[in-house]
């Protein structure tokens, strides 16, 4: 959604309000609904021309430890940092700085990025 720059409607007793996905996430497992609002709509842009994803998990049904999707020259990411975010094709770990955990150092994840990059635009 992030990589075709899509957006959410959310509704409450105070009405409807649409939120770009760029601004719905604010950290792991966080989002900038309030507590009294519900996601009612959620808007894809047409995909038109090349576009992928790919995703490295320990096991299938996992969280991905990194994950990436192309749409055309965007590249957005997820899985290494607190939100999805938009990357640079040509140096997408520029600027990442991922935690790491019992499943993933940040420089495997960072690995992970480069190779599914690769993945992303060879295909």
């Amino acid at each position: 959604m992030l990589a075709l720059n899509g957006h959410v409607v959310v509704q409450s007793k105070r009405g409807q309000r649409i939120i770009p996905v760029a601004d719905l996430f604010t950290s792991v497992m966080q989002t900038s609904l309030a507590p009294d609002e519900l996601m009612v709509e959620a808007w894809f842009p047409g995909a038109h021309g090349k576009y992928g994803i790919a995703e490295e998990a320990r096991r299938h049904g996992d969280f991905a430890l990194a994950g990436g999707v192309r749409y055309g020259d965007r590249l957005a990411l997820f899985g290494v940092a607190a939100t999805p975010v938009m990357a640079d094709p040509k140096d997408p770990t520029r600027g990442l700085q991922p935690s790491g955990d019992l499943e993933a150092t940040p420089e495997f994840r960072l690995h992970l990025v480069l190779a599914l990059t690769d993945r992303l635009f060879a295909a």
